[in-house]
C-alpha cells in the first residue's frame, strides 16, 4: 500500500507565495514543519502540563526494552529519521579503465554516491511523516510500530489522549538505578510505625465523625469525575483542617533537586507533600544541602519533604499511582538521609524508615508506604532505597474503615513531622558544636521530645472533654468543631499551639 502525503490549504487564502531563492523556505513549510515536528500524541495525564518525551538516551541506557506505548514512538520516530553519517574522506582521483566498468554499475546499482552533504539536496519526504499517514513497507512482516500503537494501552485513561510517563520503562529506570519497587524493596521492622499508625485519635471518635459525616464523604466520592475533583472535595476530609505546622504544599515542580538517578526522568511533581519551614535549618546547612532538601526554586515553599500524597481520578490508574510514590518517596528518603548524615565521619545507614508516602483513588482505595535507605552493596556504588507498603484502607466501606484510614494517615504525617524536626534539630546542633557555639532554636520548632509529649496530652484531654486543652496535636480541637470532615483555614497569626508551645519552652528555660 502506498502512503500519500496530503495537505490542505490554508483557509482565506487563495494563492500561495512563491519562493524568491529555491534555498529558502518559504512561510507554508514553516507551517508544516512545526506540524510534523508536534508530538504524535498530545499527553493530557497532567490537564495543562506540556507533553514528556524521554530523550534517546533515556532508551539506550535500559537493559531491555519492554513492549510499551512510549517504546513504540520511540521506535517508530528512529525508523523514520535517517541516520546522520560522518562525511566520508575524499579519495585520490584514479584512470577509470575498461576493467573498471562492471564494479562502476555495481556502484550505481547501490544508490550512487552519497549527495546528502551537498546544499539544497531533498530529503526524503518520509522523514517527518506522521504515524496516522504512514504506510508500511511490504518487505515488513506482522505489526510494525503504526500498527501496534493503534492498539489499547493498559497506562491510557479515558480522560487521556496519551499514556503518563509514569510507565513499566519509568518503573524499570528506578530500579536499575537502586530505587526498588515493593516487590523488590528489604523490608524493614516497623514495629514502631505501626504503634504510631494504630494510636486512637479523639478528633475521629463518635462525637466527631458521625454516620452521617461518612455518608457525605461517600457522596463526594462517587460524584468525583476527575483527579482535580477528588483533590478539591474528597482529600480535605483524609487531610482534616488545615493547621499552622505543617503546611502541605500542592501542586509543587521539584526543580531544584538534584537527579536521582541520571537526569533523564521527569522532575517529581507530588499532588500533595509535608515539609518543614526553611528558617528552621540554619541557612549554612540550607545552601550545603539544597540539591537534597530543597525542592522548589521558590525557596518558601516547604523544605525537606518527608511525607507525600498521590491522587488519582476514576479514569487514573493504581500503578501509576504507586510509581509516583515511590519516585516521591525515595526523594524524601534522601532527604532525612542527609540531614541525619549531616557532619558525619560516615553516613548513617540505620535501615528505618523515615518518609512516608500515600496514594488515593478514587473508589475509597487509601494505601500508605514507608521509604528507607540503605548502604551501597559496591564501593563505587548508589544508596538503595526501598519501599514497603505498611497498610491498605477501602475508607468507603465503612464508618469504621474511614476512621481508621484517616487515623492511619494523620498518625504517619505526624509522626514524619517527629523524624523530619528531630533531624533538623540535630542537623543544627552538629553545625553549632562545629562552630564552637550554641545554636539558639529556631523559632517555634522546640525540642522534638518536647513536641511528642504536648501531642500526646492534648489527645488525652481531648479525650476527657477538657476545654482548655493545650495539646499540640494536628487534629484534636475543642469539641463543636469537626476536623475530620472541615478543611477550614488557619491562619499562623492567630491562636495556636505554636506560641504555647513555645512560650512552654521559654519558661522551662
Amino acid at each position: 500500500m502506498v502512503a500519500h502525503w496530503q495537505t490542505t490549504q490554508p483557509k482565506g487564502r487563495s494563492h500561495i507565495t512563491k519562493r524568491k531563492h529555491p534555498d529558502e523556505p518559504s512561510p507554508q513549510d514553516d507551517c508544516k514543519r512545526q506540524r510534523i515536528n508536534k508530538p504524535l500524541l498530545q499527553d493530557s495525564y497532567s490537564g495543562s502540563e506540556p507533553s514528556w518525551q524521554y530523550p534517546p538516551i533515556f532508551w539506550d541506557r535500559l537493559s531491555s526494552i519492554p513492549l510499551i506505548r512510549r517504546a513504540l514512538e520511540e521506535l517508530q520516530r528512529r525508523i523514520y529519521t535517517p541516520p546522520s553519517f560522518p562525511s566520508r574522506p575524499t579519495l585520490p582521483a584514479r584512470n577509470i579503465v575498461a576493467t573498471a566498468t562492471g564494479e562502476l554499475a555495481r556502484f550505481a546499482r547501490h544508490g550512487g554516491p552519497d549527495l546528502r552533504d551537498l546544499r539544497g539536496y531533498p530529503h526524503p519526504a518520509r522523514r517527518h511523516r506522521p504515524a496516522g499517514t504512514m504506510g508500511s513497507p511490504s518487505q515488513h512482516r506482522g505489526l510494525n510500530a503504526t500498527e501496534l500503537l493503534s492498539l489499547p494501552d493498559p497506562e491510557m485513561t479515558p480522560t487521556s489522549k496519551s499514556s503518563s510517563p509514569y510507565d513499566l520503562a519509568f518503573q524499570q529506570h528506578l530500579a536499575e538505578h537502586q530505587i526498588y519497587p515493593t516487590d523488590a524493596s528489604q523490608e524493614p521492622e516497623l514495629a514502631e510505625i505501626m504503634a504510631a499508625l494504630n494510636r486512637p485519635r479523639p478528633s475521629l471518635s463518635h462525637s466527631f465523625l458521625s454516620p452521617d459525616d461518612f455518608r457525605v464523604f461517600k457522596k463526594y466520592d462517587s460524584a468525583a469525575q476527575d483527579e482535580a475533583d477528588v483533590l478539591a472535595n474528597v482529600i480535605p476530609h483524609i487531610i482534616g483542617q488545615k493547621e499552622a505546622d505543617p503546611l502541605p504544599a500542592r501542586n509543587t515542580v521539584f526543580n531544584n533537586l538534584k537527579p536521582l538517578t541520571d537526569g533523564t526522568i521527569k522532575s517529581a511533581k507530588p499532588d500533595i507533600y509535608f515539609g518543614a519551614y526553611p528558617g528552621e535549618l540554619h541557612k549554612s546547612i540550607r545552601d550545603e544541602l539544597a540539591g537534597q532538601i530543597i525542592p522548589s526554586t521558590n525557596t518558601s515553599k516547604p523544605m525537606a519533604p518527608n511525607f507525600y500524597m498521590e491522587v488519582k481520578g476514576p479514569g487514573g490508574t493504581q500503578g501509576v499511582a504507586t510509581r509516583q510514590a515511590c519516585y516521591v518517596g525515595a526523594i524524601g528518603c534522601r532527604a532525612m538521609h542527609s540531614l541525619q548524615s549531616y557532619n558525619e565521619e560516615q553516613p548513617v545507614y540505620d535501615g528505618k524508615p523515615y518518609a512516608f508516602s500515600t496514594t488515593y483513588q478514587s473508589g475509597g482505595t487509601l494505601r500508605l508506604f514507608a521509604h528507607h535507605v540503605t548502604a551501597p552493596t559496591t564501593t563505587e556504588g548508589l544508596p538503595e532505597y526501598h519501599m514497603t507498603k505498611v497498610y491498605g484502607w477501602d475508607v468507603t466501606a465503612s464508618l469504621e474503615n474511614l476512621r481508621s484510614g484517616v487515623a492511619g494517615f494523620r498518625n504517619a504525617r505526624d509522626l514524619a513531622k517527629q523524624y523530619r524536626d528531630r533531624f533538623i534539630q540535630e542537623a543544627n546542633t552538629r553545625r553549632s558544636q562545629a562552630h564552637g557555639h550554641v545554636l539558639s532554636a529556631p523559632h517555634g520548632s522546640g525540642d522534638p521530645a518536647s513536641c511528642i509529649l504536648l501531642q500526646d496530652a492534648g489527645d488525652d484531654q481531648l479525650q476527657q472533654h477538657v476545654d482548655e486543652s493545650e495539646g499540640t496535636s494536628q487534629d484534636p480541637v475543642p469539641p463543636g468543631d469537626d476536623p475530620s470532615l472541615s478543611f477550614t483555614p488557619c491562619s499562623p497569626s492567630s491562636s495556636s499551639p505554636l506560641p504555647r508551645r513555645s512560650e512552654r519552652l521559654k519558661s522551662k528555660a
